[in-house]
């Protein structure tokens, strides 16, 4: 497989880089930033930044491919597990024990004059 052609883009912020998708007038560069945001960054074919997308989802994106107009992405679902210490006293001593609950933490989504805005909420 030999290359069309190589292109030097800029990093414009310290998001994680997860994929890219090309067609013939764009180059579609993925970022996730820890869970919080996920971010497709355009770029011409010299290499200009153009703009940037927010998908305001949760979960981290790993891919993104188009067929025809329509693009696709997919996404790692993660969730983070809720750990917590109970202490309790007998007759003699204090004890520890750690106890595992099952609620995650999911971010809910709504725009709020125009940008989209989340917050953490607890779901068994």
């Amino acid at each position: 497989m030999k290359p069309i052609k190589y292109v030097k883009v800029n990093k414009y912020n310290k998001d994680t880089n997860q994929g890219i998708d090309a067609d013939s007038n764009y180059i579609y560069d993925l970022q996730s930033c820890s869970g919080v945001r996920n971010t497709i960054t355009v770029y011409d074919w010299e290499g200009h930044y153009l703009y940037k997308v927010y998908i305001p989802v949760y979960y981290e994106i790993e891919s993104l491919f188009h067929a025809g107009d329509s693009f696709y992405a997919g996404f790692y679902r993660s969730y983070t597990r809720v750990y917590y210490e109970k202490r309790y006293r007998t007759a003699y001593k204090t004890k520890y024990k750690t106890k595992k609950v099952y609620k995650t933490k999911k971010v809910k989504w709504k725009k709020v004059k125009g940008k989209w805005k989340y917050k953490y909420k607890k779901y068994k």
